[in-house]
């Protein structure tokens, strides 16, 4: 198999109840808005391709006794047979064939890695859609830490941000060809943030969302998606309990006490759909049950109690067809501290039932 690495790569790797909406049934607050889901696109609407997201965060790739996971976190790729991957914590000076090998698993032949840390350890998209253009930029923000231990010295912990714009899959259409027209009427590119924030500090991970979100505006009206681990705790995905727990555990561990995700209550009030939260609020009736939703942590592995890996998608990504049709927590994966959450998404083209391109719902 030809791989196709990008830039740096190419040298390194040979607690409130469930809310039931209004006037929609995606309130804004809880990260569900004008919905992106499958179930409310339009009747006339119909599916000309269709694409797996899967988000992992990988730990280096390596096991707490400092073994490689890469075979492990191959099989669970290999088992989710995803189309596009996000990756964090990758690290390819200890595991320097550890992409290649993820990438050949998922039959996949383009590879993107910014490492933003020496160049060696950072974010990685691997997709099986071809890439068209990468964009690596070194996140403001990060909090400040003392390294090494005792030495008086402040070390502040850098994140980055990759960006990929990838080319999507068209279907035929249901007569067995795909004339000029679908084809108009189908989203052709998507871009796909990946980022990992601050893992200490909520005024760290606003300052770096901030950054992030002035690289998404600039590329306009076109579809988006902003795919990571954000560290990031929303009250409403948790009961009374779960997040009494997550105090608890904060608590002995002398850690900052957790706060509700204002770095991602910015993304809502810009318009982002929270994926999974779409996905259960179609499946659920309507209704936002986060809370009661199983399987929904996706760290830690062993005992998750964490939701904190996320795939949002802009209101332009709706525009152009692209819906969520499922999201879920893949318990069965192993090789990482963290389980991967897992996005179905579908390519709509719109026709009224005459027949003409209604390209105010699927503008391209």
């Amino acid at each position: 198999m030809s791989v196709t690495i990008f830039r740096r790569c190419a040298a390194l790797l040979g607690p409130p109840l469930a809310v039931h909406a209004a006037s929609s049934p995606y309130p804004a607050h809880c990260g569900v808005q004008e919905a992106p889901c499958a179930k409310h696109m339009s009747s006339t609407a119909e599916t000309c391709g269709k694409f797996r997201l899967v988000q992992f965060n990988v730990r280096r790739l390596t096991a707490e006794d400092g073994t490689s996971t890469v075979e492990a976190v191959a099989q669970s790729l290999h088992a989710l047979r995803p189309h596009v991957v996000c990756l964090n914590e990758v690290d390819v000076r200890s595991r320097p064939d550890g992409l290649k090998q993820l990438a050949t698993a998922i039959g996949a032949d383009h590879v993107a890695f910014f490492g933003h840390v020496r160049g060696t350890y950072g974010n990685a998209i691997i997709s099986q859609l071809p890439i068209l253009n990468t964009k690596d930029v070194h996140l403001d923000g990060g909090t400040e830490v003392e390294w090494p231990r005792d030495s008086g010295k402040l070390h502040r912990i850098q994140r980055g941000l990759l960006a990929a714009t990838l080319r999507l899959p068209h279907a035929v259409s249901k007569k067995g060809t795909k004339s000029d027209e679908d084809h108009a009427l189908c989203a052709e590119q998507i871009t796909i943030f990946c980022t990992h924030l601050d893992h200490i500090k909520e005024e760290q991970r606003v300052i770096q969302m901030s950054h992030v979100l002035r690289e998404m505006r600039e590329l306009g009206g076109t579809p988006h998606m902003l795919v990571g681990d954000l560290n990031a705790l929303c009250l409403e995905d948790y009961n009374e309990t779960e997040w009494a727990s997550i105090v608890d555990k904060a608590a002995r561990n002398g850690w900052n006490h957790p706060q509700d995700a204002e770095c991602v209550r910015m993304l809502m009030r810009e318009g982002y759909a929270d994926a999974f939260r779409v996905a259960h609020a179609c499946h659920e009736g309507d209704i936002v049950m986060a809370q009661s939703t199983k399987h929904k942590f996706t760290a830690h592995a062993g005992h998750p109690m964490y939701r904190i890996d996320y795939a949002l998608l802009n209101t332009e990504a709706h525009a152009n067809g692209i819906a969520v049709s499922n999201a879920f927590v893949d318990e069965r994966s192993s090789g990482s501290d963290h389980l991967p959450l897992v996005v179905d998404l579908s390519i709509n083209f719109c026709t009224s039932p005459a027949g003409v391109g209604q390209k105010s719902l699927c503008r391209l």
